[in-house]
């Protein structure tokens, strides 16, 4: 899945000196869907980062919107951590006055209310709506593109019109391939 991960850099410009390393962690859950799954998610990208301050790198950034290890890699290391879905979340508010989250699944309703809890933004959080379809690790969205793409928008302008979202978030990264089609829609 390395690769998959690594394709989402392709969507953004960096500065020619920014340098992307991704590295693996040695075990992951599979669904992220319990509070097992969120402890060894915590404990594989705790020891997947540990060592980048020492290895030499400048920050550290996880690539799950479950935000997993970042606060313990922030009381580990002296680097950023910078964890995705604080970031979305919170840039979401410099957006608008509350948003939605969509995802593939309910299933992961649990990770975002975790995050929106320890951030104290429940209240922002307008709406989760998922279209309940199971998520594929392994192609993402690739060639579900025509079933999975309207889905989301549907999804996406009820939480508009019926919940009042400003803003919409995406529930995982592996979602991304769907940012560039729904923001034109």
């Amino acid at each position: 899945e390395l690769v998959n991960r690594e394709a989402q850099s392709t969507s953004v410009k960096l500065d020619p000196e920014t340098k992307l390393h991704y590295r693996t962690v040695k075990a992951a859950p599979r669904t992220y869907v319990s509070h097992e799954d969120y402890v060894l998610a915590d404990l594989s990208l705790l020891e997947a980062g540990l060592t980048a301050e020492k290895d030499g790198f400048d920050a550290v950034c996880i690539d799950t919107v479950s935000d997993s290890g970042v606060a313990a890699l922030r009381s580990a290391l002296s680097i950023p951590i910078v964890g995705p879905g604080r970031t979305m979340f919170l840039t979401a508010l410099m957006l608008g006055e509350q948003f939605s989250i969509i995802a593939m699944w309910k299933d992961w309703f649990g990770l975002y209310k975790k995050t929106l809890t320890e951030l104290n933004m429940t209240k922002k959080c307008a709406s989760m709506r998922a279209i309940d379809i199971t998520p594929d690790s392994r192609n993402l969205l690739g060639g579900k593109e025509e079933e999975i793409f309207p889905l989301l928008l549907k999804t996406a302008q009820k939480c508009i019109s019926e919940d009042g979202a400003d803003v919409i978030c995406l529930g995982s990264t592996t979602m991304h391939q769907a940012h560039e089609w729904l923001s034109d829609k």
